[in-house]
C-alpha cells in the first residue's frame, strides 16, 4: 500500500506541474541554468514549449548583454587610436568583440530555423559560457592579453554545437520542410471529442467538426497568403537585382568600348612615334655626313683622329700643308713690294 500511495502522490505531483499555466512554468524554468533547460526540454511537449521559449529568449538576451558591455567599455576608451592600444580596457574590448563574432556565427547557423519555429537554440551550455565570460570581463581587475585562455571553452563548445547541428539536425529539418503535412481526421474531429459525455454536448460550435475544419482552412489560407507575400518580396528583390546587373553590364560594355578606343589611340601614337624615330635616325645620319664634309672642306681634323693622334706631333700631311701655306704667303709679300719699288725707280 505504501508503494501505491507513493506512486499516486508522484502522479499527482507530475499532474500538478503540468497543470500549471505556461507563464508559471516558464518562471520556474527561468531559475535553472540554460544547460539544464536544454536537457529537460525532452521531458514532454509542455516542457519543450516552455524550454524552447526560454532558450530563444536567452540567445537574444546574450546578444544584448554582449552589445551593452561592449558599448560601456568603448565609451571609457580614449578617442585616439594610439592611446586605445595601450589602455587597460582594450583587452576587454577585444575579448568582447571576439564573443560578439562567435554569437554572429551561431546566429547564422540557428536564426533561420528559430524564426520559422522549426527548432530552438539547442546548446544551452553555450549561453551559460557566454554569460560567464562577460561577467568575468566585467568584474575581473586584470584580464590576460591572449584571448585563447579566456575564450577557449566558448570556442570549443560553440564549434562542436554548430558542427553537430549542421551534420545531424539540419538534414531532418530540411526533410520536414519539404514533406507536406497530411490532414488527419482525428485532428478535424478533436473538437467534437472534447465535449461532454452526453450526446448533446457536442452540438455547439466548439464541438462541430466544421468549426475545426474552418479554422484549419483559415490557417492554411493565412499561411499561403504570407508565403505569397514573401514570394512577391523575393521576386521584387530579384527584379531589382536583375536591373542592377543589366545596368552594370551596360556600364562594363561602355567601359570596354572606351578601353578599346584608348588602345587604338595608343597603337596609333606608337606608330607615329616609330615613324618619328625613323625620321630622327635619318636626320642624324645626314647631319653626320654634313659634318664630315664640313670638316673635309675646312681641313679640321676629325674627332677620332684628334683623340688618337694626341697633339701636333702626330699631325698628318694635310696639317703640314696648311701650316706651309701661310709661310708661302708671307714670303711672297716682300718680293712683290721689291718689284714695285724697282718699277717706280
Amino acid at each position: 500500500m505504501d508503494f501505491m500511495s507513493e506512486t499516486s502522490s508522484y502522479k499527482d505531483q507530475q499532474a500538478g506541474i503540468l497543470t500549471l499555466p505556461p507563464e508559471v512554468l516558464e518562471l520556474i524554468i527561468s531559475y535553472l541554468p540554460y544547460e539544464t533547460v536544454s536537457n529537460i526540454r525532452l521531458v514532454c511537449r509542455a516542457f519543450e514549449r516552455a524550454c524552447r521559449h526560454r532558450l530563444n529568449q536567452g540567445f537574444s538576451r546574450a546578444e544584448r548583454y554582449v552589445q551593452s558591455a561592449l558599448k560601456m567599455f568603448r565609451a571609457q576608451l580614449p578617442r585616439r587610436e594610439s592611446e586605445r592600444r595601450e589602455h587597460p580596457l582594450s583587452r576587454r574590448v577585444e575579448h568582447l568583440a571576439a564573443v560578439e563574432t562567435r554569437l554572429g556565427l551561431l546566429s547564422m547557423t540557428y536564426r533561420r530555423y528559430m524564426d520559422t519555429d522549426a527548432c530552438c537554440f539547442i546548446p544551452g551550455k553555450v549561453l551559460d559560457e557566454v554569460f560567464q565570460v562577460v561577467r568575468y570581463l566585467k568584474d575581473a581587475r586584470t584580464v590576460e592579453r591572449s584571448s585563447f585562455t579566456v575564450l577557449q571553452e566558448l570556442r570549443d563548445i560553440s564549434s562542436m554545437a554548430m558542427e553537430h547541428f549542421e551534420e545531424h539536425i539540419v538534414p531532418g529539418l530540411k526533410r520536414c520542410e519539404t514533406r507536406p503535412r497530411p490532414l488527419s481526421l482525428l485532428s478535424l474531429f478533436s473538437g467534437g471529442a472534447s465535449g461532454g459525455s452526453d450526446g448533446d454536448a457536442g452540438v455547439g460550435d466548439a464541438g462541430w467538426p466544421g468549426a475545426s475544419l474552418g479554422n484549419l482552412l483559415n490557417s492554411q489560407r493565412a499561411a499561403s497568403e504570407a508565403r505569397n507575400k514573401s514570394i512577391n518580396v523575393v521576386e521584387h528583390s530579384v527584379a531589382k537585382l536583375n536591373q542592377q546587373v543589366s545596368a552594370q553590364r551596360s556600364r562594363s560594355t561602355a567601359q570596354a568600348q572606351i578601353l578599346a578606343e584608348l588602345r587604338q589611340q595608343m597603337n596609333e601614337q606608337a606608330e607615329k612615334l616609330a615613324a618619328q624615330d625613323l625620321v630622327i635616325a635619318d636626320l642624324t645620319t645626314k647631319l653626320g655626313r654634313v659634318e664630315e664634309r664640313l670638316r673635309a672642306y675646312t681641313g679640321e681634323p676629325a674627332e677620332d683622329e684628334t683623340a688618337d693622334g694626341g697633339g701636333a706631333d702626330s699631325a698628318g700631311p694635310a696639317d703640314t700643308k696648311l701650316r706651309k701655306r701661310p709661310a708661302r704667303g708671307a714670303a711672297a709679300e716682300p718680293a712683290a713690294s721689291a718689284s714695285k719699288r724697282t718699277k717706280k725707280a
